[in-house]
């Protein structure tokens, strides 16, 4: 099991036996497989736990995605207005993700 990295990118931890289909490659997590969203606003503040219905985390942000025990599974972005919640980008920590990509502006 991996540990959670210490980043600032919100963590979306998935409900019971939620992970599976993410362990087998599938590209999305639904609305109905998050149990909550854990975030803070930046390294200084507090983290705090939030429903999905009540997330103040932003449309398009990079979340990791977590099992219900606390595994990281993947990084994805989230759109809370989807059924289909967060779209996975890849296997590797948000950090990691975000530090590959490159600014044209």
């Amino acid at each position: 099991m991996c540990v959670m990295s210490m980043n600032n990118f919100p963590r979306v931890f998935l409900k019971s036996k939620e992970e599976k289909e993410i362990q087998q490659g599938f590209p999305w997590v639904f609305d109905n497989e998050i149990s909550h969203i854990k975030h803070r606003a930046d390294e200084k503040s507090e983290w705090k736990n939030e429903e999905l219905g009540k997330c103040s985390v932003a449309d398009g942000a990079l979340v990791e995605v977590y099992t219900k025990a606390g595994g990281f599974l993947a990084t994805g972005v989230i759109n809370k207005k989807s059924k289909i919640t967060v779209r996975i980008l890849g296997h590797e920590h948000a950090d990691v993700i975000s530090a590959d990509t490159v600014s044209y502006f």
